[in-house]
């Protein structure tokens, strides 16, 4: 840690973050968007922006499921 940032007084979410990806980085959060509530979404791709990707894949379903996150059937009715 560096000599400016006393890590034991962080909140823990910044502290989370710290261990996470690095103090540099953690401030570089906090100064982006302190004070702000967001979510994340439960998948990391847009199921929109995936289905072209899907209809070109030659992977099996159950493959692309466990890449992608999505259930196969979801990944089987998008394909067609």
């Amino acid at each position: 840690m560096s000599e400016n940032v006393i890590y034991d007084a962080l909140f823990p979410i910044y502290q989370e973050l710290s261990d996470l990806i690095g103090e540099e980085n953690m401030l570089k959060v906090y100064g982006y968007w302190r004070g702000s509530q967001f979510s994340l979404p439960m998948r990391l791709y847009d199921s929109k922006q995936l289905r072209p990707i899907l209809k070109k894949s030659r992977a099996s379903n159950q493959d692309l499921a466990r890449l992608y996150g999505y259930f196969e059937r979801w990944i089987r009715d998008n394909r067609l």
